[in-house]
C-alpha cells in the first residue's frame, strides 16, 4: 500500500509539473501570436466564397483619404499635400499619368476593341468638312507650348481615335452626382475633399497599422481646423484590432477580479486559491491548441478566454465542497465522478454542435472551450484532491446555503409565465443585419464616416460587385461576354479586356471599316488640309500605315489601371464588374451561375442564413444534451426536468431582449447552445444531489453551485464591458441567461423535485 502511495505520488508530480510546462510553453508561444481579425471569420459559409471575391476585387484595395479645412482653396491645398506625402511613402500607388507612350499604346489597342458604335462615332470624322475641323484644332495645338509634346500623338492620330479608349475607361467609373474637380470628389460646400487610392500593400493589419501611424504624425503638423483622415476596409480591420487588444486586457482583468472577490466571499482558505490557478494554466494551453489546428485564432476567440476562466473552475469547485463536507471518499466519489463527467459530456456537447456550424470563429470557440474544460475536468479529478487531503469540515454547509423554499404550484406557474414571456419576445426582437454591427469602431470613427457619407450622398444608384467565373482566364472572359448579351447591360471590363475570339472579330471589323476605298479619300483629305494650313502631307503617313497594317498585335497591358481577374483557390478564375444593383440583375446573375454581391442583399442573405443555421445547431444540441442525459439518469422525466432552467434562461433572456428594446447581434443565436449546455449542468447538480441519501447530501452543498454559477457568470458577465459588439453581445446574453439558469436551478427546480 506504501509503495503504491508513492507511486501515485511520483505520477501526480510528473502530470503537474507536464501542465506547468504545457502552461508556460503555450504563454510563450501566444506572445508571439498576432490574433486575426477578419470578416471571413464571422461569415457562415454559404457566404465565404461572396466574401472571399470582395476582398480580392480591386475595391477592397482602395482607401478613402479625407480633407476637411476651412475654405475651399485650404482643403484642397493640404489634400494635395497629403497625397505627396502618402506617396512619397509608399502607401498608394501613384494614380494614372497619361504619357506620350502610353496613349499611343492606346491607340494601338483600339482595333482589337473596335465595336459598331465606334464606327458610327468614326463615321462623323470622316467627311471633308469634320477632317478640316480636325486638321484646324491639330494645327493650333501644334504651334502652341503643348504642341511639343503632343506632336508625335497629333500626327499619328489627327482623327483623335484616341478618345475612343478614353470612353471605354470612363465606363469604370460608376454614375454619381458627386462633384469631381481638381482629381478629388467633394461635398456641397467644397471645404471637404475626398481622394480615393489604391494600396500599395496587402489590406492587413500590418498595413493598416502602417496608414495608423502614418496619419497620426501627419496630424500633428495641421491647425486645429484642419482634419485628415482615411475610411475604408483597411480603417475597419485597425478599429477592431485596437478595440479587442484593449477588450483582452480589461475582460480578463475584471475576470480574475470577480474570481477574486468570490473566494473572498465563499470560500476563504488557502487551499482553496488552486481553484482559481485553473484559468492561468487551462487558457494559454487552449488558446495554443485552438491556434495550431486552425493554423491562427481570432481575437474573439481570445477574448472568450474569460468565459474558459469561468468554466474551468465548475469541476474543482464541486470536488473541494465535497471533500469538505466530512463524508468518507469512498462514499462520494462514485456520485461525484458521475456527475462530473455527466457535466462534461452535456457541456461538450452543446460545443461539439457548435463546432459542426460553419462560422468559423464558432468553430473555434468550440475547440478552445473542449479543450479547456478536459484539462480542467481531468485537473479536478486526478491532481487537486492530492493536495486537498485533510481539508477542514464545512460547519453547518447545508444550512448555511439553503435556498428558501418556495412552493411547486408557484415555481411551475413562474416557469410558465417566464417561458410566455420569451416566446412573445423572440417574435418581436430587433435582428440587426447590418454588417457594420460586426466591427467595434470607435466614436471618432463613426463621425468621420458621416463626413464620407455626406460627401458620398449624390450617388444616384446602389452600386454592386458582378464576379463572372470561369475554369481558366480566357473561359471567364467568353462567359462575360455571354452574361452582358444575355443580361442585355454593358460591361465596362468586357470592353477593355475581349477574350480572344472577340478580338479576333473586332479586328476584322476594324479591317473591313478601314477599307481600301475609304483609307484613299482620308488620306486625300488629310493632304489637301495639311496642304491648306501650310502643313507636310506626307506627315500623316504613319496614321495612314496604322489603319492599313494587317500585322498589328495587342500588347498593351489594362491591369496596371484596372484588373479585374481574381484568382480563386481551386484554380479558376473570375472576372470582376461594377455595374448598378437591381433584383432582376441578381437573378439574372444567379441563373447564369455568376455572382453579384450588394451591401443591402447581402446583409439579407447573412440573416437569412445565420437563423437557418442557428436553429439547426440549437435543434442538434438539444437532441443530444436530451439523449446523453436520459442516457446516464435512464429516465425521460429526469430528462424533461434538467431542461427547466434551460427554458427558464432562454425564456428570461428574449423576454428581457423584448422588454429593454436591445438590437441583437445575429451572433447570438449561434451562442444559445452554450447557454443550454449551462442550464443543464446547473440541473444536473441538482438531480444528482437530489438522488443520493439524505445522510450523504452534505457533498452537495448549494454553496458549491452558488460558487460555480458565479465563477461562470464572471467569466461570462465581464464581456458585457467589451467594446467589440460581438463579444458585448455575448456578455450580454451570458449576464440574463446564465444568471436566470442560476437562480432557477437554486430555487424553482428544488420546489419542482421535493416530494409531498
Amino acid at each position: 500500500m506504501k509503495l503504491a502511495g508513492n507511486n501515485r505520488r511520483i505520477l501526480n508530480i510528473l502530470f503537474t509539473g507536464l501542465l506547468i510546462f504545457a502552461m508556460v510553453a503555450s504563454s510563450w508561444k501566444l506572445l508571439h501570436i498576432k490574433p486575426q481579425e477578419n470578416i471571413n471569420g464571422l461569415v457562415p459559409f454559404a457566404l465565404r466564397e461572396q466574401i472571399y471575391l470582395f476582398q480580392k476585387s480591386p475595391l477592397n484595395r482602395k482607401v478613402f483619404v479625407i480633407v476637411q479645412g476651412p475654405d475651399e482653396n485650404s482643403s484642397l491645398d493640404y489634400a494635395r499635400g497629403l497625397q505627396q506625402s502618402l506617396l512619397d511613402q509608399h502607401l498608394i500607388k501613384p494614380g494614372f499619368q497619361p504619357s506620350l507612350d502610353r496613349m499611343q499604346a492606346w491607340l494601338g489597342a483600339l482595333p482589337f476593341r473596335w465595336t459598331a458604335k465606334d464606327e458610327q462615332q468614326t463615321l462623323t470624322k470622316l467627311s471633308a468638312e469634320a477632317v478640316d475641323r480636325l486638321m484646324a484644332e491639330n494645327y493650333k495645338k501644334l504651334i502652341s507650348l503643348e504642341g511639343w509634346v503632343l506632336k508625335p500623338l497629333l500626327l499619328a492620330d489627327p482623327l483623335h481615335l484616341i478618345d475612343l479608349m478614353g470612353q471605354k475607361f470612363a465606363l469604370l467609373n460608376p454614375q454619381t452626382s458627386v462633384r469631381y474637380q481638381n482629381g478629388f470628389l467633394t461635398d456641397a460646400t467644397g471645404r471637404v475633399h475626398l481622394g480615393i487610392y489604391e494600396l500599395n500593400a496587402i489590406p492587413d493589419f500590418a498595413a493598416a497599422r502602417q496608414m495608423t501611424q502614418f496619419f497620426q504624425q501627419f496630424s500633428k503638423d495641421l491647425p486645429a481646423d484642419v482634419k485628415a483622415f482615411f475610411l475604408g476596409g483597411l480603417r475597419y480591420t485597425a478599429e477592431n484590432v485596437q478595440i479587442i487588444q484593449r477588450d483582452l486586457w480589461i475582460v480578463g482583468t475584471l475576470a480574475m477580479l470577480s474570481l477574486i472577490l468570490i473566494f473572498i466571499s465563499f470560500l476563504r482558505m488557502k487551499q482553496a486559491l488552486l481553484i482559481y490557478l485553473l484559468p492561468l494554466a487551462v487558457t494559454p494551453i487552449a488558446a495554443w491548441v485552438t491556434y495550431w489546428i486552425f493554423d491562427g485564432i481570432s481575437g474573439i476567440t481570445l477574448g472568450f478566454g474569460s468565459v474558459v476562466a469561468g468554466l474551468s473552475v465548475d469541476y474543482a469547485v464541486y470536488v473541494f465542497f465535497a471533500l469538505r463536507s466530512g463524508q468518507e471518499r469512498q462514499l462520494i466519489t462514485p456520485p461525484l465522478k458521475r456527475h462530473l463527467f455527466c457535466t462534461f459530456t452535456t457541456s461538450a456537447l452543446c460545443f461539439v454542435s457548435l463546432f459542426i456550424s460553419s462560422v468559423e470563429v464558432f468553430r473555434q470557440i468550440a475547440v478552445f472551450a473542449l479543450t479547456g474544460l478536459l484539462i480542467s475536468l481531468l485537473i479536478a479529478l486526478y491532481i487537486l484532491p492530492v493536495y486537498w487531503k485533510n481539508l477542514p469540515i464545512a460547519e453547518n454547509s447545508i444550512s448555511k446555503s439553503l435556498p428558501p423554499k418556495i412552493s411547486k404550484p408557484f415555481a411551475w406557474s413562474l416557469c410558465f409565465g417566464v417561458i410566455c414571456l420569451g416566446v412573445i419576445g423572440l417574435f418581436q426582437i430587433h435582428f440587426e443585419s447590418d454588417l457594420n454591427s460586426l466591427n467595434a469602431t470607435s466614436g471618432i470613427f463613426k463621425q468621420q464616416y458621416n463626413i464620407l457619407q455626406n460627401t458620398l450622398q449624390g450617388r444616384d444608384q446602389e452600386q454592386a460587385l458582378l464576379f463572372v467565373k470561369g475554369r481558366t482566364r480566357e473561359e471567364a472572359l467568353e462567359q462575360s461576354e455571354r452574361f452582358e448579351q444575355q443580361a442585355g447591360i454593358p460591361l465596362a471590363v468586357n470592353a477593355l479586356f475581349p477574350s480572344k475570339n472577340t478580338a479576333e472579330k473586332q479586328v476584322a471589323q476594324w479591317r473591313n471599316f478601314w477599307n481600301q476605298d475609304r483609307v484613299l479619300k482620308l488620306q486625300n483629305d488629310l493632304e489637301i488640309s495639311a496642304k491648306k494650313l501650310g502643313m507636310v502631307p506626307a506627315a500623316f503617313k504613319p496614321f495612314i500605315d496604322f489603319l492599313t497594317d494587317l500585322t498589328q498585335k495587342d500588347t498593351a497591358d489594362f491591369s496596371s489601371i484596372y484588373d479585374p481577374f481574381i484568382s480563386l483557390p481551386n484554380g479558376d478564375w473570375a472576372v470582376t464588374h461594377m455595374v448598378p444593383y437591381s433584383p432582376r440583375l441578381l437573378q439574372q446573375a444567379t441563373r447564369f451561375g455568376a455572382i453579384l454581391i450588394a451591401g443591402s442583399q447581402l446583409q439579407q442573405d447573412l440573416l437569412k442564413q445565420i437563423q437557418q443555421e442557428s436553429l439547426w445547431v440549437v435543434e442538434l444540441a438539444f437532441l443530444l444534451n436530451f439523449a446523453a442525459v436520459t442516457i446516464i439518469f435512464r429516465s425521460i422525466r429526469k430528462a424533461l426536468l434538467a431542461f427547466i432552467p434551460v427554458l427558464f434562461a432562454a425564456g428570461f433572456t428574449f423576454a428581457c431582449f423584448w422588454i429593454f428594446q436591445l438590437k441583437i447581434n445575429l451572433f447570438v443565436l449561434i451562442f444559445l447552445p452554450l447557454l443550454m449546455g449551462l442550464g443543464i449542468d446547473y440541473a444536473i447538480f441538482q438531480l444528482t444531489r437530489h438522488e443520493l441519501a439524505p445522510s450523504i447530501r452534505t457533498a452537495y452543498a448549494p454553496a458549491a453551485l452558488w460558487v460555480a454559477a458565479l465563477s461562470t457568470l464572471a467569466g461570462f458577465g465581464v464581456l458585457i464591458f467589451a467594446r467589440h459588439s460581438v463579444l458585448f453581445m455575448m456578455g450580454i446574453s451570458s449576464f440574463l441567461g446564465i444568471g436566470s439558469a442560476m437562480l432557477s436551478a437554486q430555487y424553482l427546480l428544488p420546489a419542482i423535485l421535493e416530494k409531498k
